[in-house]
């Protein structure tokens, strides 16, 4: 069934689930969880110092003073995908290990944060819950700007829902239950709800967004 209604949802509409926003994000990805089994003091440390060596910040600078984590993604990147260091400290195999460093740390505080405000059960989250509860999910459609899944977990809590479409023709993964070989069968997922996020390329969403602006369908901003 065709979608009638695209959602454009940014850090606001994540804010709900208990995400940060853009300009607390980097507070948030060096404070250490007071509810979790992991320490991430040496993961902080070893940012830290990388960021000492990179940009020449302060070992002990706080979030407020680091450089945009855009900036330290697209150093990284373009040392690391043509062969340079960063410094002498800074071959590109560091760099491709200090890449995984931080995207495990962001997925790991995405994750503290979500699981957090799901406890606490307050009224942006009731507001959040309210609004996938009333969606109408055969006839909807999302592009999202943020890289969580808050939107996958809480249409899989509430609605059931465990299949999306993220239009780039991605296979769905499958595991085998303990003590049984095999996977599921690998395939173009044909059918799902679709769901475009930062990861998907601009291009597409560029195109999806001409064509939604072609056509008589409704669109809401959560900002």
């Amino acid at each position: 069934m065709a979608p009638t209604h695209v959602y454009i949802v940014g850090a606001g509409f994540s804010l709900h689930a208990g995400l940060p926003l853009q300009a607390e994000f980097t507070k948030a990805l060096l404070e250490s969880p007071t509810k979790v089994a992991h320490d991430i003091t040496p993961l902080a440390t070893y940012l830290g110092e990388f960021v000492h060596d990179v940009f020449d910040h302060n070992r002990a600078a706080t979030a407020k003073f680091w450089p945009e984590l855009e900036d330290v993604f697209t150093n990284i990147d373009l040392a690391a995908n043509t062969g340079h260091h960063l410094g002498r400290h800074h071959a590109p195999s560091d760099l491709r290990m200090t890449r995984r460093v931080l995207l495990s740390r962001m997925m790991s505080m995405l994750h503290e944060r979500f699981t957090t405000a799901e406890a606490i059960k307050g009224p942006l989250w009731v507001k959040l819950d309210k609004f996938f509860k009333k969606l109408d999910v055969n006839r909807s459609a999302f592009i999202s700007m943020n890289w969580d899944t808050v939107i996958e977990r809480r249409l899989l809590a509430l609605r059931g829902v465990n299949l999306f479409d993220y239009k780039c023709r991605a296979i769905r993964a499958g595991f085998p239950a303990k003590g049984k070989s095999g996977t599921e069968p690998r395939h173009f997922l044909k059918s799902g709800r679709r769901l475009m996020t930062p990861s998907i390329f601009w291009d597409r969403r560029a195109s999806l967004l001409s064509k939604v602006r072609s056509r008589n369908t409704s669109m809401a901003v959560w900002r």
